[in-house]
């Protein structure tokens, strides 16, 4: 069972309010929302190769220049597997508009150098700070996180196990149908070959929804 999240339960956003939560299977954790677009950030976000982890509603505290401590709450926060944090706000265009957001990122991002707002390990609280919005959400993005994440939950680490020794073996190239044939797996293989997107072990060759013709690029290919 995934464990609940400790993130603080905020008022669901006026645009687009959904509330739900995502599962992190890196951490098998709730990952909570309160829109719908915060919902597909998260699951995009969690499927990339390259992001270590994923936290939601983290508080951000800072001193003014008159020395009043500030609290900002961050929507995501991911950090990469080589360190680097990256604080993200989620909002829609018209909340961003309504909130003066980039201005207060603005004050964050120099205030973050600020030695009295270093943390514990002498780092800022993030390396970078960015605002998502809608129009930086793609469809074939977020339905492909959506499958990656529903084959993720399969937990199937015998498939898993059993395509990556495949991969050693097989083309730099080739459509996702051709992974039922590792270890005799049939569709078995098919979903572990897309698990396998999470880990960066296998890519698309193209941007495109999966489908079983869809190529993938083996990064464990064995040119011998």
């Amino acid at each position: 069972m995934p464990l609940t999240s400790e993130a603080r339960h905020a008022a669901p956003r006026q645009s687009g309010s959904q509330v739900g939560f995502r599962i992190d299977h890196r951490g098998n954790v709730q990952i909570r929302f309160m829109s719908r677009l915060e919902s597909e950030q998260i699951v995009s976000l969690s499927v990339r190769a390259e992001i270590e982890r994923l936290k939601e509603q983290v508080p951000s505290v800072w001193y003014d220049a008159d020395g009043r401590s500030r609290t900002h709450w961050f929507d995501l926060v991911t950090e990469t597997r080589d360190g680097i944090r990256i604080a993200q706000a989620v909002k829609y265009e018209v909340d961003i508009l309504r909130s003066g957001l980039e201005a207060v990122l603005l004050r964050l991002s120099r205030a973050a150098s600020d030695p009295a707002n270093l943390g514990a390990a002498g780092r800022p609280f993030a390396d970078e700070y960015r605002i998502l919005d809608e129009h930086s959400v793609c469809g074939v993005v977020v339905d492909n996180a959506e499958l990656i994440q529903r084959f993720l939950g399969d937990r199937d680490h015998e498939a898993v196990a059993a395509v990556r020794a495949w991969l050693s073996e097989a083309p730099a190239e080739f459509p996702l149908h051709a992974a039922k044939k590792a270890a005799e797996l049939g569709f078995r293989g098919m979903r572990a070959l897309v698990a396998l997107l999470a880990s960066g072990e296998v890519v698309l060759r193209e941007h495109e929804r999966i489908e079983p013709v869809t190529i993938f690029v083996n990064r464990l290919f064995n040119p011998r």
